[in-house]
Parts: structure tokens; C-alpha cells; sequence
């Protein structure tokens, strides 16, 4: 859909006189930027959308379990995110990988700014200390 876009509008800039055809290629470049951008942010999501503090949820008594329950992402794209998809890996109080879950986040992170939202992922036997979050796969809203 896009690429008819650029065709017809390439074919309208034609028949423009050339203070017209001047803007008419610089609105091309800026939309041919933005799309560039979109497709490096949905390959590279981990590259814009950073994760920082999580919480936790530890139901254990007598044995531990870690359910993370909600990450703050730093949305360091052009564009409003949601649906960030992803996994975390848990880290014992020794830095030693205790399992690696996937999770799924829901919630509007608009272009760079930072939201703690809630996440589903799945719970672990033991007490992680820490995690390492990496983000797999986000949802750019058409603006």
C-alpha cells in the first residue's frame, strides 16, 4: 500500500512547477525516513525500547517463587509503542541464570517518554534477585 503511495505521488510531483516539485521531494524524503525508521524499530525493538526497574511478585513461604508483574520501558523511538513482547531472564543473588520466561506488556508508551506497565509472564521456583529484559517484538500505533 505504501509503495502505490509513492508512485502516484511521484507521478503528481511531475506535473508540479519547481518551487512545488522542491517541496513536493522533500515530503517524499521525510516519508521515506519515517518509514525507515518503523521498519528498524520493529527489527530492532531492543535497540529503542530500553527496560528498567520490574516488580516482582514472591508467593513463597516455605519455597520461593518470581513472578515479574510489571517493567518500566523507556521508549526511545519516534514513535507511540504498545503490545511489547519479549523474555526475561532471572538471575540469582550469584548472577547464575535461573530460567528464562517470555512476557507480554500491554499499555500505550508514547514516543520518548518512560511508563511502568503491567506484564504476564510466567512464574519460577526461586527468589531472583535480578533479570535481564530483553524486548523481542513491539506494536507501532498509527498516528
Amino acid at each position: 500500500m505504501y509503495w502505490k503511495s509513492v508512485v502516484v505521488f511521484v507521478l503528481a510531483i511531475l506535473s508540479l512547477n519547481s518551487c512545488q516539485r522542491k517541496e513536493a521531494e522533500a515530503l517524499l524524503e521525510k516519508a521515506k525516513t519515517n518509514e525507515t525508521a518503523k521498519l528498524e524499530l520493529q527489527q530492532r525493538p531492543s535497540n529503542f525500547i530500553i527496560a528498567g526497574d520490574w516488580d516482582t511478585f514472591d508467593k513463597g513461604v516455605a519455597t520461593s517463587y518470581t513472578k515479574a508483574t510489571a517493567i518500566v520501558f523507556a521508549n526511545r523511538s519516534a514513535f507511540d509503542i504498545d503490545e511489547i513482547r519479549g523474555s526475561i531472564t532471572y538471575l540469582s543473588a550469584e548472577g547464575s541464570i535461573m530460567a528464562t520466561v517470555p512476557f507480554a506488556a500491554s499499555g500505550l508508551i508514547r514516543a520518548s517518554e518512560a511508563l511502568k506497565v503491567p506484564v504476564r509472564s510466567s512464574e519460577i521456583d526461586g527468589a531472583a534477585k535480578t533479570a535481564a529484559i530483553f524486548v523481542e517484538r513491539v506494536h507501532i500505533v498509527d498516528q
